[in-house]
């Protein structure tokens, strides 16, 4: 079975932005393109921004 990536969408004071986990992410957040799903809730829980993960990313529909 394939996994495939999820869409999580960050919320911040100053933007909302999305990182679809492995394949692509808002500029602002490009660094967390590769990281797991995990580590970006953490540091998203660190900074005190809002961390949802959506589900399937758009790539895969």
């Amino acid at each position: 079975m394939i996994m495939k990536p999820k869409l999580v969408r960050i919320t911040a004071p100053y933007f909302v932005a999305g990182v679809e986990v492995g394949v692509r992410s808002a500029p602002i957040v490009g660094y967390m393109r590769n990281w797991t799903i995990v580590r970006i809730m953490r540091y998203c829980e660190r900074k005190g921004w809002g961390c949802e993960v959506l589900g399937i990313g758009k790539a895969y529909r």
